[in-house]
């Protein structure tokens, strides 16, 4: 039998801790790869840039970065979830980043270099939309793995309101200090915020797969 429900409170805490870390130990090594290979990145989506405008890099980049969380995730709720369903638990968060990523890349075509220097507000926009969309292709294909029907609920709401906030602030501020470091630097942020909603999420909710 599967456990349900957060862990016990005097666990908890720890879990919590526990959790977490593991989101800033994750985030820190992406943020050394990003820079320490930044030149190579360059390249690469240099070369996919060439072939479709921003859409493939960004296809790429959010499938990879939320391929990351979805495994994460995983990790997490590994007592709730049949191991037989862990790589389609991972494959729908990889799945979301795809169509996030697309509709990113269609968008930033069509409004490449039309902002001017102040970059904030655009990717704190373009972002909240691309991590809802991301959240919801997400949460709606893991909700396939869920038995309780007022759990699906909860959990696409917790992805698509946790994914607008934490991808649009991660934009803005990618945006905001440009280029590759600004890209490592609010993947990072990214990455740690949504280990903490995870951990608030259940704290207050019992997931039921």
């Amino acid at each position: 039998m599967l456990k349900q429900g957060p862990p016990p409170k005097n666990t908890r805490t720890g879990k919590t801790a526990q959790y977490i870390g593991v989101f800033v130990v994750i985030g820190i090594v992406l943020y050394a790869l990003v820079i320490g290979f930044q030149d190579t990145l360059k390249n690469i989506g240099g070369g996919l840039f060439s072939v479709a405008g921003f859409v493939l890099p960004q296809i790429l980049s959010w499938a990879i970065f939320a391929g990351l969380v979805g495994a994460i995730q995983a990790w997490v709720l590994r007592e709730h979830l049949e191991s037989r369903n862990l790589p389609r638990f991972i494959g729908f968060a990889v799945l979301g980043g795809v169509a996030g990523g697309f509709v990113a890349g269609i968008a930033m075509n069509i409004e490449h270099f039309a902002y001017g220097d102040n970059l904030f507000i655009p990717g704190l926009l373009t972002g909240g939309l691309v991590g809802a969309i991301a959240g919801a292709v997400s949460s709606a294909g893991q909700n396939t793995l869920m038995s309780s029907a007022s759990r699906k609920g909860q959990w696409m709401t917790y992805s698509i309101v946790s994914w607008l906030l934490i991808w649009g602030l991660g934009w803005a501020i990618s945006w905001g200090i440009g280029g590759i470091p600004g890209s490592g630097f609010g993947s990072v942020l990214m990455m740690i915020a949504s280990g903490i909603a995870l951990s608030v999420f259940l704290s207050k909710t019992a997931i039921e797969f």
